[in-house]
């Protein structure tokens, strides 16, 4: 079994656009602000749904992106091209659908481990924005 195969389709197409996110930015890693940008990019989601409810939007979280003056706390720590926050979201998001016994992981489970695992660089841009990770 392919580790991704209980992934839902919403949820695969939020972390193949995380990928396309981090190669447009030139970016060595896929990190978790390019997961929260994907998460933005699936407006029938359920992961969306709970962040535009928020007020976080894709182009907030580019200006905030562009106007970071040092590189993202993610980029010195990467494993198989992923920086290893990204890896904990995605590896708990796993634990997280099983926890609540659903047989897939979805987008809202890739969105509860973004916001759970810890400071990570989509934490700290959502903060930058007054939105509190363990409100959502």
């Amino acid at each position: 079994m392919h580790p991704f195969d209980r992934f839902t389709p919403n949820a695969k197409l939020a972390l193949q656009i995380a990928e396309q996110e981090a190669k447009n930015m030139k970016s060595n890693y896929i990190g978790t602000e390019h997961l929260l940008l994907g998460l933005l990019s699936i407006p029938k989601s359920l992961g969306f749904s709970i962040f535009t409810g928020a007020g976080v939007t894709q182009e907030n979280v580019r200006i905030l992106l562009k106007s970071m003056k040092t590189p993202s706390i993610e980029g010195k720590h990467i494993k198989h091209g992923l920086s290893t926050y990204l890896h904990n979201v995605i590896e708990q998001s796993v634990i997280t659908a099983h926890k609540f016994r659903h047989a897939n992981v979805g987008t809202e489970h890739l969105l509860h481990s973004l916001v759970s695992t810890g400071k990570n660089a989509a934490t700290i841009l959502l903060e930058q924005m007054q939105v509190e990770p363990e409100d959502l």
